[in-house]
């Protein structure tokens, strides 16, 4: 776990809510201050910064708490479990046979719905997100069973509105960060299972919703609106071609910087990459080509030494890197006023 990689996954989870409303995209541009306001790393070790816990009141303390632990879900559902698609609770529901209605805020319900690497079975995933001073004494057990709760909540709901057996697995992810230790994340991580195989107009309705949740993450606006409406396909696929097209580590990827239209030109910000084979497959709902260009992209050779030279992308020391997921999405520390300009 590095900075680039909590940043990446807190942009990505943040945009998955409303990946086709704006909004998402500043919750997304904030996540790196967010990460630097909570985060120390000593070496290999996260840990919370000092006194964070004396300069958080109680309000805010549980919101940054529940976004880091969302963000490390994500990332869990994602790099772990190699899911292919991971969307909201919520918006999933929408995406499925009925289409079922979404829970009202009251309602107990997970995070988060995913689909597997090859977008056959569907799994439900809660987060827990704590700020501890010591992990010594913290009940982790309590905070598991909550959420298992709300992704059994979640299985109950989607029977209740016709979608029977489709969830293959239930997680819940309690992450803590913490102040004197290294921080924790532990996973109820149940045996394999497999549910009802989803249909392939289900399958792309989800990963165009993981994709949309990217395109606002990296400020792609109009993309990711064009990703979340099933009848955008021709705007889609021009949209597509609009961006930017660059080399990394092997692979041919889209890079997405309308953001670049905003004037930060003091700092630096991670730049969200997405396979440019892959994202021209879901923007022609290819289903079969999109999976295709994820095993392409887990393929890939491995780092280039010469790569950031090659590129242009200023040397840092503490914050350069390259972060790629299971997904066919990537993401690079890159100054804003940098060589590569986005569509204007």
């Amino acid at each position: 776990m590095n900075a680039l990689k909590l940043t990446m996954a807190l942009a990505r989870s943040g945009a998955t809510l409303a990946p086709n409303q704006r909004t998402g995209f500043w919750r997304a541009l904030s996540a790196y201050a967010r990460v630097r306001e909570a985060c120390l790393w000593q070496g290999n070790e996260l840990r919370a910064q000092p006194h964070l816990l004396q300069t958080l009141r109680d309000s805010s303390r549980t919101a940054l708490a529940g976004d880091l632990g969302q963000a490390m879900t994500w990332l869990y559902a994602t790099e772990k479990l190699k899911m292919s698609a991971v969307v909201d609770f919520g918006v999933g529901c929408g995406l499925l046979a009925a289409p079922v209605p979404a829970p009202k805020a009251f309602n107990k319900r997970p995070d988060f719905m995913a689909a597997t690497g090859a977008l056959k079975d569907v799994v439900l995933l809660e987060s827990k997100g704590m700020i501890l001073e010591h992990a010594s004494g913290t009940s982790w057990r309590s905070g598991l069973a909550d959420g298992l709760e709300q992704t059994t909540a979640g299985v109950d709901w989607l029977n209740l509105h016709g979608s029977t057996a489709v969830v293959a697995n239930k997680y819940a992810v309690s992450f803590g960060l913490v102040e004197k230790g290294p921080s924790l994340a532990v996973v109820v991580d149940p045996p394999a299972k497999t549910g009802t195989e989803l249909d392939a107009p289900k399958q792309l309705a989800l990963l165009r919703h993981h994709a949309a949740s990217w395109a606002l993450a990296a400020g792609e606006f109009e993309l990711a609106a064009a990703l979340v409406d099933p009848e955008q396909t021709r705007e889609r696929m021009q949209l597509v071609e609009l961006l930017p097209e660059v080399g990394r580590h092997g692979v041919a990827v889209k890079v997405g910087l309308q953001s670049r239209r905003e004037r930060w030109y003091e700092h630096v910000r991670p730049v969200h990459f997405i396979s440019s084979d892959l994202i021209r497959a879901v923007a022609r709902n290819d289903l079969e080509g999109a999976l295709a260009a994820i095993a392409a992209f887990n393929s890939r050779p491995g780092t280039s030494a010469n790569t950031r030279e090659m590129f242009g992308i200023v040397d840092r020391t503490e914050e350069e890197g390259f972060v790629a997921l299971p997904d066919g999405t990537a993401a690079e520390w890159w100054p804003v006023d940098g060589m590569i300009r986005g569509p204007e």
